[in-house]
């Protein structure tokens, strides 16, 4: 289907509906998203059910049994959106579809100063392997996670991921001021 909609030179955005959200991995559903978004070409996600209220129950303690409102919600009710994981986890992600796409208008300024390729190498590698590399890793890590628990797979993906973030900002910077 891709290759077909990339035939129209339309934006495309895509968003996921992967059921009982409080049983999958923030990281793999939010971050993961923006980092496919980015090496897919894709401008933007979505979310299924940002925020849903229901007056006879609270999303605080809702559980599976309640319906799609009790866990696909991103914020909770109380005094204005109250953030979850999930939303905590999209904002992450949105951020570094952001830089790597800053990275990339430097890469393309720098090209247009003159600077050499060999000079951008690890920018280039920056925005198209090392999100590849990302993306396996939240792969790897899994989808589900008991919502009781802290999985170090994903606390171990989310030191990667800052980490990665990081030396993006480096990269712009480097780059940036290149002549």
């Amino acid at each position: 289907m891709l290759p077909l909609l990339r035939t129209f030179d339309a934006q495309i955005w895509s968003y996921d509906a992967p059921g009982k959200a409080k049983m999958l991995s923030s990281f793999h559903i939010q971050r993961y998203f923006a980092w496919q978004a980015w090496v897919e070409g894709f401008k933007g996600i979505g979310h299924w059910v940002y925020a849903h209220h229901n007056p006879a129950t609270t999303r605080w303690m809702a559980d599976m049994r309640e319906g799609v409102g009790a866990f696909f919600a991103v914020v909770y009710e109380g005094r204005g959106p109250v953030p979850s994981k999930r939303w905590e986890s999209m904002r992450e992600g949105i951020e570094d579809w952001m830089l790597l796409d800053m990275l990339r208008k430097e890469i393309d300024a720098a090209k247009a100063r003159g600077v050499s390729a060999d000079r951008l190498k690890s920018a280039e590698w920056q925005v198209t392997e090392m999100p590849r590399q990302m993306m396996k890793r939240l792969r790897d890590a899994g989808r589900y996670v008991h919502r009781m628990v802290s999985d170090t797979a994903f606390d171990e993906v989310t030191v990667e991921l800052d980490a990665a973030k990081r030396a993006v900002v480096k990269e712009i910077v480097r780059v940036r001021a290149l002549k």
